[in-house]
């Protein structure tokens, strides 16, 4: 029995830190080596440095699928919801009109790297988040 080889990932948005999700659509059978392949993978993007033609690809996919996330009305009312909710800053609204594309663009390999190694962590078999007081 095959494995799915997607398994879509992103951090939600949150005033402080927010959850990390990971899915995947398997029959029970494969669910334990899913899960191990996941964290497996978890464990590769924080031990080794990111290629210069990783980062390229990913920084040309957010500042290409950026301005698709807010093409409906309805993307941009959830996207209002979102700062409401979390009591999000209104500069966020400036932010992604006016800054996001120079951002994605300024990212660099070490502060990417940086990234995955500051939230979550391996507790035994389980993650848990890190204690960032």
């Amino acid at each position: 029995m095959a494995i799915p080889m997607g398994h879509p990932s992103f951090y939600d948005w949150r005033r402080g830190p927010g959850p990390f999700v990971v899915s995947t659509a398997v029959e029970s059978e494969v669910t334990a080596p899913a899960l191990r392949e996941i964290l497996t993978e978890i464990d590769r993007i924080r031990g080794e440095k990111i290629s210069a033609e990783e980062l390229s690809l990913a920084r040309d996919y957010l500042e290409g699928v950026f301005p698709i996330r807010y093409e409906t009305t309805a993307a941009i009312a959830s996207a209002l919801a979102t700062m409401a909710i979390y009591d999000l800053p209104s500069e966020l609204l400036r932010f992604l009109s006016e800054e996001y594309s120079q951002r994605v663009r300024g990212c660099s390999s070490p502060g990417s790297q940086d990234a995955p190694s500051s939230g979550a962590v391996a507790d035994g078999n389980s993650w848990r988040c890190r204690d960032r007081s």
